[in-house]
């Protein structure tokens, strides 16, 4: 069964789609055990089983494959740095026509095994790549559970179509109309973007651009201290930390905010969430804490009914392919694609920074002699974003990882003052509960 590709069309010409998770896995599982349990899990699901074609008007399509797929593997001796690993597979394209959506990097020493998961935005979310860990995980402690294909079974992508959301939003006739109008210019322009201009686009976008990558670990100590100051002023973490990044920005720049849509029990890998904007001003005529409140009731107000974000996921089905394509093609000037973006994307410019917390790993860190004991999530710089924070959090660790261009001044040194800020509430609040050493950040 095919599956139409509309929604998520905007991620096809993407040249920075790439979404990056490092398993440090306790244990030390020997690398074919750990091949043939990465083996059994991608072929479990539908839409890693897919090539993604197009046809000859612009469509595209998951097209199942009908024989067993076995996905890249690379092993390396040595634990390598995110950062290395992020710019070296940023910039090896993912051949989506192929079924090209999903690869591995297993690195190894004496002491470590690390799972390095690198994916395709259109083979899933975040939680759809916890679900992948999760069923790797699972296959190690039970390899005689292990099944690979099965030409019995029918596949079958499930997406979040126009269908679906039109159960829990609606356009309104002033968007419905200028989106109608929007889609009746483009028609006039007749331009079509093919697979051999996707290859052109993303060698000419990472020709001259470098990632530049930082990763901040909290272990149980300070995550509980965190944890404690959130539940003191009854906020969430994610709002937390939305304010430090606020204070801690050089100027106001808009923020998205990813959130999770996925229905309760939705097991299934594909992307479930969107983003809603925060475009706030750290007020520093007030207390930290007063800003942090502020930041905190208008998410939530945001937030408390998460079907009403499913309206960008309608817009996004109902818009010409090729208006969602031409916004990546930097030297592509055309009005209409100015006007699609600045009415209902992320705007002519971009979006200056996203920030991502999974929050805590939906998944068992344990798995009989093998565990988690960590995972650095790395969510990409995809729909024109130039700094992705992403946070996650297993096994009582926290990680905060933050991706930009090498050499996009905006945000110099914003790692180190999130950083900073995060370190003075850990040692205010450990202070606060009568301990009397305070928290080193070494």
């Amino acid at each position: 069964m095919i599956t139409k590709i509309k929604a998520d069309r905007h991620y096809l010409f993407d040249p920075a789609a790439h979404i990056v998770m490092r398993v440090e896995i306790g244990g030390h599982p020997d690398i074919f055990t750990l091949k043939r349990a990465i083996v059994g899990a991608v072929a479990k699901h539908d839409i890693l089983n897919c090539a993604i074609k197009m046809d000859t008007k612009g469509d595209c399509f998951y097209v199942p494959r009908n024989y067993a797929y076995i996905p890249k593997m690379e092993v390396c001796k040595g634990i390598v740095s995110t950062r290395e690993i992020v710019s070296q597979q940023c910039k090896k394209e993912f051949k989506i026509d192929q079924g090209d959506l999903v690869r591995f990097v297993i690195a190894y020493d004496e002491n470590h095994v690390e799972l390095n998961v690198v994916q395709h935005h259109l083979g899933g979310d975040g939680k759809s790549m916890l679900i992948l860990i999760q069923d790797i995980m699972d296959n190690l402690e039970h390899p005689e559970n292990l099944h690979y294909f099965d030409d019995n079974v029918e596949r079958c992508v499930n997406v979040y179509d126009d269908d679906y959301d039109e159960q829990y939003v609606e356009l309104n006739e002033l968007m419905q109309a200028a989106l109608d109008s929007m889609n009746r210019k483009w028609k006039g322009e007749k331009k079509v973007f093919h697979y051999e201009d996707r290859e052109k686009l993303f060698q000419k976008f990472w020709s001259d651009r470098e990632i530049n990558d930082n990763v901040l670990e909290l272990d149980k100590e300070k995550l509980h201290y965190l944890l404690k100051a959130c539940k003191k002023n009854k906020v969430t973490l994610n709002n937390l930390i939305a304010t430090v990044i606020n204070k801690s920005l050089d100027e106001v720049q808009r923020m998205g905010i990813i959130a999770d849509v996925r229905d309760e029990g939705n097991q299934m890998m594909g992307n479930f969430v969107d983003v809603f904007m925060l475009e706030e001003k750290y007020d520093h005529t007030k207390e930290f804490w007063e800003n942090v409140h502020y930041i905190d009731d208008l998410a939530k107000s945001k937030l408390e009914d998460r079907n009403q974000l499913l309206l960008g996921n309608l817009v996004r089905s109902k818009i010409a392919n090729g208006l969602q394509d031409a916004n990546h093609f930097y030297d592509y000037d055309n009005q209409i694609v100015d006007e699609y973006n600045e009415s209902f994307f992320v705007g002519k410019d971009g979006l200056p920074i996203m920030l991502t917390n999974i929050g805590v790993a939906a998944i068992r860190s344990q798995y009989g002699k093998y565990s988690i004991d960590k995972i650095v999530f790395v969510s990409p710089l995809t729909i024109k974003t130039f700094c992705n924070i992403a946070v996650i959090t297993i096994n009582n660790t926290f990680v905060l990882n933050m991706l930009t261009f090498v050499g996009d001044k905006r945000f110099e040194n914003l790692f180190e003052r999130i950083t900073n800020e995060l370190y003075k509430i850990i040692e205010e609040t450990k202070m606060e509960s009568g301990d009397k050493e305070l928290i080193s950040e070494n």
